[in-house]
């Protein structure tokens, strides 16, 4: 049966970050682990050398079109290499473990509504994973066959390098084929990572989003006119308790990703300028196809993150409103009360926020664009000055 974390736990276990007992066996497990380590490892040292590589540049005050593509990619793969560590540190993953189960029960659930519910996530989802996966892998594919197209036709200039401008302690024209499956290994790890620590975090916020609208259901069909009044009040407590373990997974996932989310938005900015800025200073080609896409997956990326907390703000908030349409009216005073403690719950809603600045949502995400455009071009003044 389809799962809401099929593509983040498929995405998670590739890249060494999936923490949860991957295998009853001891050996597997082992391995898996020391898998894991070592993929960390060489990405970390790539990113370094990547950095250097990037320092060289400026130092060397090679052409604005190599450092601004050269900025581009440093930042993008630095980033994903910090936000894995960041992930890792802050136990992100390990949120699986509490909801792993609450699925089970609503994949399970006999209420029709609830189901159809729950897979309806399940396909938006996917709908985003999918954008957001075929975007890099059309932006990376771009990338990598436009560098091998120049490489195999010698269309390289005399100062340009393949695919990354890297820092490596050997003599790269005796070793050039080494540097090309490396550089396009890094590149494949990359998009993986990239996909992984992006699907995570907007996966368990469609989760919370599920869970607010299985509660809005639970809530319209409680009042049944032909159960017991004490059946009633023991569901009506039981969606409260629920209500609850909501907003404190939510607590939990938001202090887990608030950083994260400002680290996040921060690199997309410059990525979004660094992007426009090497898109306008080179000439129509292949390179310049990269760039648009690549500035495409940053705005697709951008606006489903930001569409998804934005949801989950406004679920949190349509509790209330399901509460108020039920049949509270014909409840007992027991129940009216209790109804009144989850109605004073809903009035604050639920948030994933930008670090300890502001919420994540739409409006956000235009302040994010505005931000890119302007850095863009104060950058854009002084490229037409040199």
């Amino acid at each position: 049966m389809d799962s809401i974390f099929k593509i983040s736990k498929f995405f998670m276990i590739i890249n060494g970050l999936w923490v949860l007992p991957l295998h009853h066996n001891l050996i597997v497990q082992i391995l898996y682990k020391a898998y894991s380590q070592i993929l960390h490892f060489i990405y970390a040292l790539f990113s370094i050398s990547l950095i250097i590589g990037l320092i060289d540049l400026i130092v060397q005050k090679a052409p604005s079109d190599r450092v601004f593509g050269s900025l581009t990619l440093t930042l993008i793969l630095s980033m994903i290499s910090c936000k894995i560590f960041f992930y890792l540190r802050n136990g992100v993953p390990h949120l699986f473990a509490e909801v792993i189960d609450e699925e089970a029960v609503c994949l399970n659930s006999q209420d029709p509504d609830i189901k159809k519910s729950y897979l309806n996530q399940v396909k938006y989802n996917k709908w985003a994973m999918t954008v957001h996966t075929m975007c890099t892998f059309i932006t990376v594919g771009l990338f990598i066959g436009m560098n091998v197209y120049k490489k195999i036709n010698r269309l390289f200039k005399t100062d340009e390098v393949f695919m990354l401008e890297l820092w490596i302690p050997i003599d790269k024209t005796e070793n050039d084929m080494l540097i090309i499956v490396f550089n396009i290994f890094i590149i494949i790890v990359a998009f993986f990572n990239n996909v992984a620590v992006s699907a995570v975090p907007q996966t368990l916020m469609v989760f919370i989003n599920a869970q607010l609208r299985i509660l809005q259901i639970e809530i319209r069909k409680v009042f049944d006119p032909n159960r017991e009044e004490l059946d009633v009040t023991h569901d009506v407590n039981r969606l409260i308790m629920k209500h609850q373990h909501i907003i404190e997974f939510a607590s939990q996932l938001n202090n887990a990703i608030e950083n994260l989310i400002l680290l996040e938005y921060i690199s997309d900015s410059l990525n979004v300028a660094a992007a426009l800025l090497h898109t306008i200073t080179i000439p129509f080609s292949g390179e310049m196809m990269y760039s648009i896409f690549h500035s495409l997956i940053l705005l697709a990326r951008i606006f489903i993150v930001a569409w998804t907390a934005t949801e989950v703000n406004t679920q949190s908030m349509n509790v209330g409103i399901a509460i108020y349409e039920s049949n509270w009216t014909g409840q007992s005073n027991q129940v009216k009360m209790l109804l009144q403690i989850m109605m004073m719950r809903a009035q604050k809603p639920l948030a994933i926020c930008i670090g300890p600045f502001r919420e994540l949502n739409n409006e956000a995400c235009l302040i994010t664009m505005k931000g890119a455009y302007s850095y863009a071009s104060l950058m854009m003044q002084k490229y037409l000055k040199t």
